[in-house]
């Protein structure tokens, strides 16, 4: 990310010329960040510190009417060089708000075949799949469900490990969650478990060595018996209700660019497996 930005203040620089003509594009991006950034306290206010509308609005309110006064008098640079920021301002925003609206489809489509893992754990003790030794993670966002890269493995191969982890990873509001409260284990039976692993936003993931620190009475992780199971999306474009088909395949190419979660969770490479699961928005 430094070495993109670098690239592109140089690249900015030298499309401009020189720092007086940037002058435009400075003073419309420093306007606007200061018209957001009163709002955004405003959202503060009301959100988190609890304010009343009245209480926020008079403070709020004292810094906008400068903010939009600076504002104002920078929309007539637009023309001048002050349409850059806008412009890439905008392109962030739709990547982001494309991103989000995306996740949000994704979950809807794969919730749509869901299965506690309550009742999927009840139906494998009934229907007794042959098990393999060993310690399958899966990991899954939504607790409590079923991982569709399980249903798919169970589905293909009519095999369970004697030992599934279902792992979820939640990060909390706060920058780091101490090591006694890292993990929360819940035993469903027939050899599963439901795992939960917390960090604070500051933090980076470290999932086998989350797993091998867990200390409950019963439940111990052995790295060299151990095998993580991820599954990955294949996101389609279709007329589906959601979102524009452009923003769709938008989506779709962020989706298959996105940071790939082995690494992001420190999975070994050589124990890590991958089902593809393709799911149309």
């Amino acid at each position: 990310m430094n070495w993109t930005l670098m690239v592109a203040a140089v690249g900015l620089v030298i499309g401009f010329g020189s720092s007086s003509a940037l002058a435009a594009a400075y003073g419309v991006a420093v306007a606007t960040t200061m018209v957001i950034t009163t709002l955004l306290i405003y959202v503060v206010m009301r959100e988190r510190w609890k304010w009343t509308g009245a209480l926020a609005m008079s403070v709020a309110g004292g810094f906008l009417i400068v903010d939009l006064a600076y504002f104002g008098a920078n929309l007539f640079k637009i023309p001048d060089g002050g349409w850059f920021p806008l412009v890439i301002g905008l392109s962030i925003f739709t990547l982001i708000t494309t991103w989000k609206k995306g996740r949000q489809l994704l979950l809807i489509r794969l919730r749509s075949d869901e299965l506690s893992m309550e009742r999927f754990a009840a139906s494998v003790s009934k229907t007794d799949p042959i098990r393999v030794p060993g310690t399958a993670v899966y990991m899954f966002s939504q607790v409590g469900m079923t991982p569709p890269a399980l249903l798919a493995n169970l589905r293909h191969n009519e095999v369970l490990h004697e030992r599934v982890i279902v792992l979820s990873v939640a990060t909390a509001d706060v920058p780091r969650v101490h090591g006694a409260q890292r993990a929360e284990v819940t035993d469903l039976g027939s050899g599963f478990y439901q795992v939960v692993l917390r960090y604070g936003f500051m933090e980076e993931p470290d999932v086998p060595a989350a797993l091998t620190n867990i200390t409950r009475q019963g439940f111990g992780v052995d790295p060299d018996e151990t095998v993580y199971v991820l599954g990955r999306e294949t996101v389609l474009a279709t007329d589906l209700p959601g979102m524009a088909m452009w923003r769709e395949k938008l989506f779709a190419l962020m989706a298959r660019n996105a940071m790939n979660a082995a690494r992001y969770y420190r999975l070994p490479t050589d124990r890590t497996l991958e089902i593809g699961v393709n799911v149309e928005i």
